[in-house]
């Protein structure tokens, strides 16, 4: 993918760290507008790559490789660091042991974003009560 207004390829992770702390520098660094604008780049190829790729995509396993993860990664998460992004993150409901939630991003050593997953091809609306019940037991704020 390609910056409009350089040329340039775009490379790696646009993070909101990086907004902040580079937006007020003008020569080397991207400003704040060209970061987002380079951002919005990087979300539309994204978006490209998942119509092309979900005709492949047929479990859910094959939905966190290919989608999930290269999504957060893409938003600036590390997907690799399990003190950041924990997967199978233990959500138990009341005497029910053993209930997982896929991943949960750990902010302040706290879960406070669960995702839940399934093959992009299945019909969510069926699983919305597996991830209230994920939501309800943790001190998450958002559950996707």
């Amino acid at each position: 993918m390609k910056n409009k207004e350089t040329g340039r390829r775009v490379t790696g992770r646009i993070s909101n760290k990086m907004i902040t702390k580079n937006y007020k520098k003008k020569n080397n660094i991207y400003t704040k507008e060209r970061t987002l604008i380079m951002f919005e780049e990087k979300l539309r190829s994204f978006i490209a790559r998942i119509d092309g790729l979900k005709e492949n995509i047929q479990t859910e396993e094959a939905t966190k490789t290919s989608l999930i993860m290269p999504f957060f990664a893409m938003l600036g998460y590390d997907v690799f660091n399990p003190a950041e992004f924990i997967p199978e993150f233990v959500a138990d409901v009341g005497i029910k042991k053993g209930e997982k939630v896929d991943y949960a991003i750990i902010i302040d050593n706290e879960p406070t974003i669960l995702i839940e997953a399934k093959a992009v091809n299945e019909k969510l609306e069926k699983h919305d009560s597996q991830l209230f019940r994920y939501f309800g037991t943790t001190k998450a704020r958002f559950a996707i």
